[in-house]
């Protein structure tokens, strides 16, 4: 049996798991792209947020040893939920000196980064973040206009709340002038925010009735 298996085994990983991390391209490989209803529904909480700290951290529990990141965010808006006053999300991977995890599909957090994040089981689960990269969308900077903009989590600016059940592509492999045509169109945060809103309350509304 193929020896990697092992050390990550050791770690305490799913053979699931274990699958998506050798999976060769996209993290769309071992992710379902959620419905945007289901993304909003079945979050605990969303926010806009920023990063202020990131720490690795190894946990060794008898035979496994595992990696973990745990990452302080400063919540700039309560878009949906309840969030607790203060955040530390728990990111299964990261690298402490030569030992390094990897997990296909992680979010990528990084300090000083603005999001809007889908966030559920905090601390319970390997990813706190709804479907991993599929319930992250980084905030960003048109360079020419200074319009800020919201995107998904390969970075490509989104345009509608249907694209979030789009597989995840590669911004590099798009052309200058359709990336942007693409940022021009994109939501703003404050865009993104209320269409969250408005779809949460729509559901709410639903389970009352």
């Amino acid at each position: 049996m193929n020896p990697i298996y092992h050390l990550l085994r050791s770690y305490g990983i799913s053979a699931a798991l274990i699958f998506s991390l050798f999976a060769s391209s996209s993290s769309a490989t071992t992710i379902i792209a959620p419905e945007f209803g289901q993304l909003v529904n079945r979050s605990d909480y969303v926010v806009r947020a920023k990063v202020i700290s990131s720490e690795p951290e190894l946990r060794i529990s008898g035979e496994r040893r595992r990696i973990f990141t745990k990452i302080e965010i400063e919540v700039l808006e309560v878009i949906a939920g309840e969030p607790p006053q203060n955040i530390v999300l728990e990111f299964l991977g990261g690298r402490i000196e030569d030992q390094e995890l990897r997990v296909s599909g992680m979010p990528r957090l990084k300090v000083g980064s603005e999001s809007i994040l889908f966030i559920k089981d905090n601390g319970l689960v390997l990813c706190p973040i709804y479907a991993m990269t599929y319930g992250h969308y980084p905030i960003e900077e048109e360079p020419e206009t200074k319009r800020r903009y919201v995107s998904r989590g390969d970075k490509v600016p989104l345009e509608s709340v249907a694209e979030v059940a789009k597989a995840l592509t590669k911004v590099d492999e798009m052309d200058a002038p359709q990336l942007r045509l693409k940022r021009s169109r994109a939501f703003t945060p404050d865009e993104f925010s209320r269409e969250i809103r408005a779809t949460r309350k729509s559901i709410s509304l639903r389970e009352k009735n």
